[in-house]
């Protein structure tokens, strides 16, 4: 016959937690999306400016009326930029002010353009070198639109005041989600 049980023994260890991608009920943990509603004359080399956000979750800042989108955690990021030009023109999003960052570069042979591109980049611990204020370590990884047409200078982004409609209307915005 079967006895009684014995008494419970001690809990074991907690095992390593699981990756559902969601932390504090967001599924993405880091997100922004910046835009410019200014029309902006951009030369070869020069940055989009955007004047503000929508949204900044996360390990990711922007400050309003500057160019840069500063990353401060590693991790996989799907970015979407969209651009709206009058001229032929290429644009490419460049890291750290050095590398162009392969899949980005986007164009039009014609004016009166909006350009769109989605990719995913991943950003590594050697990527976060750039002095940064805003970041709790003082480094991150600067992200930058930049214009990097040879067809026209300058280029001119379309935005608000040409669009004949009382809204505002973006001339450029970029958008980014960490996956991982």
């Amino acid at each position: 016959p079967m006895g009684m049980p014995g008494p419970m023994g001690m809990p074991g260890p907690t095992g390593p937690g699981g990756n559902t991608f969601i932390t504090n009920g967001l599924l993405y943990q880091s997100f922004l999306t910046v835009y410019s509603e200014n029309e902006q004359n951009l030369a070869l080399g020069d940055a989009v400016i955007f004047d503000t956000q929508t949204v900044m979750i996360g390990d990711c800042r922007h400050i309003d009326n500057q160019s840069e989108i500063w990353i401060w955690t590693a991790g996989y990021y799907l970015i979407y930029t969209s651009i709206y030009t009058m001229e032929p023109c290429q644009f490419s999003v460049v890291k750290n002010d050095i590398y162009t960052i392969k899949g980005s570069t986007v164009g039009s042979f014609s004016g009166l353009s909006n350009i769109t591109n989605t990719f995913i980049i991943n950003i590594d611990d050697s990527d976060i070198t750039e002095e940064c204020v805003l970041s709790p370590s003082s480094k991150s990884c600067k992200l930058q639109l930049i214009n990097t047409s040879s067809i026209v200078s300058p280029v001119t982004l379309f935005g608000s005041t040409s669009s004949g409609h009382v809204d505002p209307q973006i001339s450029a915005m970029v958008t980014i989600l960490r996956l991982l």
